[in-house]
């Protein structure tokens, strides 16, 4: 595959950094994108192109708060919109304190586990 601008390139960081916001990705410039920086290089080596540095910011890590209570959980679910704005450490510590268990770690995942329970605080 060949390499892409760097326009498209951010716009491609910037889906993977949204989907995965928390974890260290690797991209190779045919916009390919990474968990394991070996895996990245192994794939550019094979290509013949470069491993480049993610040029979207990874979010700052999560600061050590309190734990969130079941009754605050469900009160901030009440009250949020659940879509792709959402604040990713909001909803993973809405599902922390309400037990839930989500198929996955990433943000639509999360979504997808509160939202019943949000309808049935809605009904």
């Amino acid at each position: 595959m060949a390499k892409i601008t760097e326009d498209k390139m951010k716009a491609v960081m910037a889906n993977y950094r949204k989907a995965y916001p928390d974890s260290d990705l690797f991209f190779t410039e045919d916009g390919n994108c990474f968990l394991k920086e070996n895996m990245a290089k192994a794939h550019a080596r094979k290509e013949k192109i470069k491993v480049i540095p993610d040029l979207v910011e990874k979010k700052a890590e999560k600061p050590d708060d309190p734990k969130m209570t079941e009754d605050d959980a469900l009160e901030a679910l009440i009250k949020m919109e659940l879509n792709d704005n959402s604040d990713y450490y909001l909803l993973l510590d809405l599902v922390e304190a309400l037990k839930l268990e989500p198929k996955g770690k990433k943000k639509e995942d999360l979504i997808a586990v509160l939202k019943p329970v949000k309808d049935d605080l809605s009904n």
